[in-house]
């Protein structure tokens, strides 16, 4: 499949006119990426940025690669690198794939003159980096002024209400999101066990079931 129909139902190219997606495709670099293999590493330059076709892809800040703390995870879709590339500096975190996953590389030789003919396409690729900025500064907020067991039930309320589901899958290994919480894995998994213990959820592997929202958004703080 050609580049372009890889990135023309990613919802970031939907609008733009189909010579200048061919032009941004045929000019970007499809990379298939193993599980645990890494796109980049903290402190490498790539003058463009990437575009995730498939596949989940962490960010992480430097540490020791076992212990590296989950920042975020771009999935579909998403984008990544855009920062770095704007002021032209190393990257500060490292991307490495938690699945199996394919993204592209944009040049930002070619991106430049698609930002200038195209401002919609401009806002809304700095609308992307706005958000994803104001959700880290939540984030940290929320690491500052609430204890493991209000930012585990806020985040499992955050995927309740990304899925209109009672029911959810957890979206990575329960390793891998206890560093996006900053707590402990065995944190992790012993508040899992008190909440369900609780009845407020009810655990089965990766499958979590909400059975008392009432109790889960008191525990938020929400």
């Amino acid at each position: 499949m050609q580049r372009a129909e890889l990135i023309a139902p990613l919802q970031l190219f939907a609008a733009l006119p189909r010579s200048l997606l061919e032009l941004i495709a045929e000019s970007g670099q499809t990379l298939r990426i193993a599980r645990g293999c890494y796109v980049f590493k903290h402190g490498e330059t790539h003058k463009g940025f990437y575009v995730v076709v498939y596949g989940k892809v962490q960010l992480l800040l430097p540490a020791a690669a076992d212990d590296a703390k989950v920042l975020a995870v771009m999935e579909r879709g998403m984008t990544f690198g855009e920062a770095a590339m704007f002021m032209n500096i190393p990257f500060p975190v490292s991307a490495r794939a938690a699945e199996d996953a394919m993204v592209i590389f944009i040049p930002q030789d070619t991106l430049n003159p698609v930002l200038a003919s195209q401002p919609a396409f401009a806002l809304q690729l700095l609308a992307r980096m706005s958000r994803r900025l104001h959700k880290l500064v939540q984030d940290i907020a929320a690491y500052t002024q609430k204890n493991a067991r209000n930012r585990i039930a806020a985040y499992l309320l955050e995927q309740v209400q990304q899925s209109d589901k009672l029911s959810i899958q957890l979206p990575d290994r329960k390793q891998a999101i206890a560093s996006r919480l900053s707590v402990a894995p065995e944190t992790f998994s012993r508040t899992l066990r008190q909440m369900q213990e609780d009845g407020i959820i009810r655990v089965s592997g990766y499958q979590i079931e909400v059975i008392d929202m009432k109790a889960l958004r008191q525990i938020a703080g929400s």
